[in-house]
């Protein structure tokens, strides 16, 4: 809690009341950053018998709802026979006009890892869908959808980064193309974490006006991995001799996907390898590098998953002498893009924050800038 909003500064109220016949006492911390309301469940002689920090999701104060509306749409994957549900956020002052008359620049939000909803739903977090209200508050039409993964059944042989992530990703930004509001001249890419890390990819597939890498990495996947799993373990303390076997069966694991001893269809770490060898086999640097569409490169500084130092350095470096290239580093903000306190633990997205408004203003400025 502290390390998403701040340290503890007062109890700033307590409720009463019973659950099953036993007493519960919700406490409201605050925090500098939030309140957020402790619930405790007492037992018969009056200890805790059980603690939760309940939290549900609201949109950020930089949204205002007066300025867009929302419909439905569908996203084909025609291939599969899989249909992906989507929502379109539309500005207001969008009218669908013929050309660049009263058209307006639009924006495909491509999820990171997981089955993710259309707003990457984690925890009482949606990222995804502030950053689709964020930039439609601000004149930016938005499509979003739920992936392949969590809207249709996905045989393990279709498991690979182009049927999963690219193909319904170009899919999409088509699908943004036919609106009547959006200018078909001026369609962007804003990809998070994985999705982030295929920007380049999608780039490379369908014309685009730019793509946003929010959180891409540029290394290895299994070196991203591995250095994800060591942090995990031990943020809160040295590696007991347990976690450090546990880390060992880790390298096995990814050093077999590495040198190619995995089966397509065999599970490592949960996932199949045809998904960790499509993901080897591609390289997101070298693609960037050669792609002509204008990118921006955001990375949070608390990011544990994807690092400012394993990863940004690398983009930054790498794409130094490209045109057209935009880099930001947000210090204070995590993987997700939400402000909070070192170090960055996995248990605080089961805290409610929003995606920084920072983040979202420059987005919508780079989108308003290179789109003249």
């Amino acid at each position: 809690l502290t390390a998403q909003h701040g340290d503890f500064e007062t109890i700033a109220g307590v409720e009463r009341t019973t659950a099953n016949g036993r007493p519960v006492v919700v406490v409201t911390v605050r925090c500098p950053e939030a309140d957020q309301p402790v619930r405790c469940t007492v037992d018969g002689s009056g200890a805790i018998a059980g603690l939760l920090f309940p939290a549900q999701y609201s949109p950020p104060a930089y949204v205002d709802d007066s300025a867009f509306t929302e419909r439905s749409v569908t996203v084909e994957a025609p291939d599969s026979g899989c249909s992906l549900p989507g929502t379109l956020s539309v500005p207001a002052n969008s009218s669908g006009g013929d050309g660049d008359s009263g058209t307006v620049p639009g924006v495909v939000l491509v999820h990171g890892s997981g089955p993710n909803d259309r707003d990457s739903t984690l925890g009482p977090n949606k990222p995804l869908k502030d950053l689709a209200w964020g930039l439609a508050s601000r004149g930016v039409a938005v499509l979003r959808y739920d992936k392949r993964t969590a809207a249709c059944t996905v045989p393990l042989a279709d498991w690979d980064i182009d049927t999963i992530v690219v193909e319904d990703a170009v899919r999409a930004v088509e699908r943004l193309g036919e609106q009547p509001e959006v200018d078909p001249d001026r369609r962007y890419v804003v990809g998070h974490s994985l999705g982030a890390t295929c920007t380049p990819r999608i780039a490379e597939r369908v014309d685009l006006a730019g793509g946003a890498m929010l959180a891409a990495t540029a290394r290895s996947i299994a070196d991203v991995y591995r250095e994800q799993i060591r942090y995990v373990l031990s943020v809160a303390g040295g590696l007991s001799d347990a976690e450090e076997q546990q880390v060992a069966a880790v390298e096995e694991a990814l050093t077999r996907v590495e040198n190619g001893d995995v089966a397509a269809d065999e599970r490592v770490q949960g996932l199949p390898g045809s998904w960790w060898s499509s993901l080897l086999d591609y390289d997101q640097v070298a693609t960037a590098k050669r792609v002509e569409t204008p990118l921006s490169v955001h990375q949070g500084g608390r990011d544990y998953q994807v690092t400012a130092e394993g990863d940004f350095q690398v983009w930054e470096s790498e794409l130094a002498d490209r045109a057209d290239t935009e880099t930001t580093l947000y210090p204070g903000l995590s993987h997700l893009f939400q402000s909070g306190s070192e170090p960055s633990l996995g248990a605080e997205y089961n805290f409610h924050d929003n995606v920084a408004e920072s983040v979202v203003a420059d987005l919508a400025d780079w989108v308003g800038r290179t789109s003249e």
